[in-house]
C-alpha cells in the first residue's frame, strides 16, 4: 500500500507527500519509510535494529538517522515531543505509532495507464471530428467494457453481492473453547475469549500477521465478549464477580479494561471502569477514545448507559420501557449504536441512534423461524453498509434496516456463533464448532447411571413412553433438529429412528408424549402437530402461535405456552374440538397440571406458583434451590429439577424441600422422572469444541 490515513492526515508513499490541514508538505523519501513502517507495525514498538534492517540496508548509519526522521515527522504533524500523542518514544528501544491507520489504493496508477492506453496526442487525433463524435466514441467504449465486465462476471444473487464465502481457515487448534472473536481496528490482531471449564476463561489475542498468541489477562476470571478502543490501544470488558463451586456465577458484572499494546508484552491485571455496585453491567462497546457504551441490567430497570473516562461520570442514553434489551453494537463508519431488544411476547425490534444528532429509529425484527423465540443471539454492525450481520446454526443471517433477515447457508455441519467483520468489509471472523450433549438414563435409587443414543451432534429432551418401550427424544444428528425415537430396553447398542422430517421453516420447539403414549405431540413452526409411531405426521390448525407445549392431558388435551392477543398465555387446547382456556404465562419457565386438577408455574426466577382461577399465588420460596424444570406434580407432592443436577421434592402443605437424587455435576438437565419407579432421563455435555474462524 502506497497511500494511508493516520487520523485526518494523508500520507501520499507516491508523491512524497503529507496532506495537513489542507497543506500539502513535502517530505524526504527516507522520512516517510521509516512513516510507513511505523503505520505497518501500528501499536508496536518498532526497534532501532528493524529500522536500520529495512530502511537503510547495507549502509553503515547510526541511530541518529531515525531520530532526524522521527523529528521532522512530529514537525509536519504537528506532534507535540512532550505529548507524544502521535508517535511514542520508547527510550533505548525504538517509537510506536499510537493512532490507528487506514490504508488504501490508488483508484488508477499512472503506469498502468500509460501501459493500457494510448498517448493522449494519439487519443486526441484517432478522436479528431465534431464533439459528438467523441461523446458517442467514448459512450461505445464504455457500452463494450460493461458489456464484456457482464459476460465474463458469473451470475450474482441478492446475498452473494453482499457476502460471498469461499475460504475458511482456523485460527486457533487448542483442546478449550474459544469463542466470542472480534478484529482489531487495524484488522491485524484477533481477541476473543478462551474457557478452561465451568465459569473461568481468558482474554487471548492472535497477531495474524505472526501467528503469535498472546494472553491478555494475568488472572483467570469469567469476562464478557472484549470490545476494542478505536485506536484499537485499548480493550473493554465485563467482568463476572464470583464462581461458585457448583460452577453457577454468582455476584454482579463490572466493566474492567486493559492496554492491549502493553498486555502484548506480558498478561496483565485489568483495571477496573464501573463497580456493579448493585447493577449488571453488559455488552460495553467503545465508541470513542474517551467514551464506552453499555447494557445497565438494573434490578428495576434496564437502559444503555454512556461513561465519559474523562470525568468519570454515567448517563443514559436509551431506556425503553417494558423491554428487555439483548446486545448492543457501534458502528463506526455509520457513527451509530444498534440495540436488541424485545418485549413481553419476544418480539425483537432494533433501535439505531445516531450518536451525532441523537436521532433514534426503531425497526421491527422479522427474525427467521431459528431466530424467533430465542433466548441468545447477537447482531453486529458492517463496517461500512447499513446493515448487520447475526448468525444461527450453520448460517449467517444479513439483517437489513427494514428488519429482514436474508440467509447466507453455509457449506459445513458446524455451527457458526457471533461473527464480526473485518474492516475491510468483506472478510469475516466467528467461533465455529457445537456442543455435544448425551442422553442419559437411570434409576434415583441405584448409583449406575447409562449413556445412550449417543451421537457427535446434540440430543436432548429425551421423553420415556409410559407403560411402553421407547424413548423418544430430539437429535440434531440428522442435520437439523428432529424427533427420534430408541428402544426403552436396548437404547444403549440399537440404532434410533428418526420419527420426523421437520423442514426449516417448521423448526423443531419442544414435544410431549400423548396421555396413551400411542402419540408425541409437537411444538414446530410454532404449529401444533402429532406424530404416531410409523412416522405418520398431522398438523393441527391453531388460532395462536405456539412457543412451548409442556404436558398431555386427557385425549386430545394439551398445556401449551402461546401468544394470546399479543401476549404469553399458557393454553389448555383441544386440538380435536379447538376450544381452550387461558391463564396467565408471564415469565414462565414450565407448568404441569396436577392430579389435583390444579395448574402449577414454575417462573423464570426459580418460584413456584399455584393458580386459583384467574390468580395466582405463591406457594412456596424456591428461588435459592435454582429450579429450572417442572417434572411432576402427585398429590401434595411437587417434584422439580435443579440447575446444579439435583431432583428436589416440595411439600405444599409442610413447606419441607428435601434432596431425592444429586447427580454428578455434567448434568445439563433431567428431562423427565417417574417418581413411583424412580426411573429418571437426564441430558449431559459430552464435549464442547469450539474455535475461532476466519471466513473470507
Amino acid at each position: 500500500m502506497k497511500e494511508f490515513y493516520i487520523n485526518e492526515f494523508h500520507v501520499d508513499m507516491y508523491r512524497s507527500q503529507i496532506r495537513v490541514d489542507g497543506k500539502v508538505h513535502s517530505v524526504e523519501p527516507k522520512v516517510l519509510q521509516v512513516l510507513a513502517l511505523l503505520a505497518e507495525h501500528q501499536g508496536e514498538v518498532v526497534t532501532h535494529e528493524q529500522f536500520l534492517a529495512q530502511i537503510w540496508p547495507n549502509m553503515v548509519v547510526g541511530p541518529n538517522a531515525i531520530q532526524r526522521c522521527i523529528a521532522q515527522l512530529r514537525k509536519v504533524l504537528n506532534d507535540d515531543v512532550k505529548t507524544q500523542a502521535l508517535i511514542m518514544t520508547h527510550p533505548k528501544i525504538g517509537y510506536s505509532l499510537i493512532p490507528s491507520v487506514q490504508w488504501t489504493k490508488r483508484a488508477v496508477k499512472n503506469d498502468l495507464l500509460m501501459n493500457a492506453c494510448p498517448s493522449k496526442q494519439a487519443l486526441s487525433e484517432s478522436t479528431a471530428g465534431p464533439p459528438f463524435k467523441k461523446w458517442g466514441l467514448g459512450v461505445a467504449i464504455l457500452f463494450v467494457v460493461s458489456l464484456l465486465t457482464w459476460q465474463l462476471m458469473p451470475p450474482m444473487n441478492n446475498a452473494e453481492r453482499v457476502l460471498r464465502i469461499n475460504k475458511l481457515e482456523a485460527l486457533t487448534a487448542t483442546d478449550y473453547r474459544e469463542i466470542k472473536p472480534s478484529f482489531s481496528p487495524d484488522g491485524r490482531y484477533i481477541i476473543f475469549q478462551r474457557h478452561l471449564g465451568g465459569c473461568q476463561n481468558e482474554l487471548w489475542a492472535k497477531d495474524r500477521k505472526t501467528n503469535r498468541e498472546y494472553r491478555l489477562t494475568k488472572e483467570v476470571g469469567y469476562y464478557g465478549a472484549p470490545s476494542w478502543s478505536p485506536d484499537g490501544q485499548q480493550v473493554v470488558f465485563s467482568s463476572v464477580a464470583a464462581c461458585q463451586q457448583t460452577q453457577q456465577l454468582t455476584g454482579c458484572s463490572e466493566l474492567r479494561a486493559l492496554s492491549f499494546s502493553v498486555a502484548k508484552t506480558q498478561a496483565q491485571q485489568s483495571r477496573r471502569l464501573l463497580a456493579c455496585d448493585g447493577n449488571d453491567y453488559d455488552s460495553p462497546v467503545w465508541i470513542a477514545d474517551d467514551k464506552i457504551a453499555f447494557i445497565n441490567r438494573g434490578s428495576e430497570e434496564e437502559h444503555v448507559g454512556i461513561l465519559s473516562l474523562k470525568d468519570n461520570k454515567v448517563s443514559v442514553l436509551y431506556k425503553p420501557e417494558d423491554k428487555t434489551l439483548y446486545f448492543l453494537d457501534y458502528g463506526y463508519m455509520q457513527n451509530k449504536i444498534a440495540i436488541s431488544e424485545r418485549d413481553a411476547i419476544n418480539r425483537f425490534s432494533l433501535v439505531t441512534i445516531d450518536m451525532e444528532t441523537q436521532a433514534q429509529n426503531r425497526i421491527e425484527l422479522e427474525p427467521n423461524p431459528q431466530h424467533k423465540y430465542a433466548k441468545f443471539w447477537q447482531l453486529s454492525w458492517h463496517p461500512s453498509e447499513e446493515s448487520l450481520i447475526t448468525a444461527a446454526n450453520n448460517g449467517l443471517y444479513k439483517v437489513d434496516m427494514n428488519g429482514q433477515f436474508h440467509a447466507y447457508t453455509l457449506p459445513m455441519a458446524e455451527h457458526i456463533y457471533t461473527p464480526k467483520f473485518h474492516p475491510n468489509g468483506h472478510t469475516l471472523v466467528a467461533s465455529m464448532g457445537a456442543f455435544d450433549y448425551d442422553l442419559g438414563f437411570g434409576n434415583i435409587h441405584h448409583s449406575e447411571l447409562t449413556s445412550f443414543a449417543r451421537s457427535t451432534q446434540n440430543e436432548f429432551n429425551a421423553q420415556l413412553q409410559s407403560n411402553g418401550e421407547h424413548i423418544a427424544f430430539i437429535s440434531d444428528r440428522s442435520g437439523s433438529r428432529q424427533v427420534w425415537l430408541a428402544a426403552k430396553e436396548r437404547a444403549s447398542d440399537v440404532m434410533p429412528l428418526q420419527l420426523s422430517q421437520f423442514t426449516k421453516n417448521h423448526y423443531l420447539q419442544d414435544f410431549v408424549w400423548s396421555q396413551n403414549a400411542s402419540v408425541i405431540i409437537a411444538a414446530a413452526g410454532h404449529s401444533l402437530h402429532l406424530l404416531d409411531l410409523n412416522g405418520e405426521h398431522t398438523s393441527i390448525a391453531t388460532p395462536f402461535e405456539i412457543v412451548d407445549v409442556y404436558q398431555a392431558l386427557s385425549e386430545n388435551r394439551v398445556l401449551l405456552k402461546a401468544v394470546v392477543n399479543d401476549a404469553f398465555k399458557l393454553v389448555l387446547y383441544d386440538y380435536s374440538s379447538h376450544e381452550y382456556s387461558l391463564f396467565t404465562a408471564n415469565k414462565v419457565n414450565s407448568a404441569r397440571v396436577g392430579s389435583q386438577k390444579q395448574l402449577y408455574i414454575l417462573n423464570e426466577n426459580g418460584n413456584i406458583y399455584v393458580n386459583h382461577g384467574s390468580d395466582l399465588s405463591s406457594l412456596i420460596d424456591t428461588a435459592t434451590l435454582g429450579l429450572n424444570q417442572l417434572l411432576d406434580v402427585q398429590g401434595e407432592l411437587i417434584f422439580a429439577a435443579s440447575r446444579n443436577g439435583k431432583i428436589w421434592q416440595v411439600n405444599m402443605q409442610t413447606q419441607v424441600k428435601t434432596v431425592l437424587y444429586e447427580g454428578p455435576r455434567n448434568i445439563d438437565i433431567f428431562s423427565d422422572f417417574n417418581p413411583k419407579t424412580g426411573d429418571v432421563l437426564f441430558s449431559h455435555l459430552a464435549s464442547s469444541k469450539n474455535e475461532i474462524v476466519v471466513l473470507e
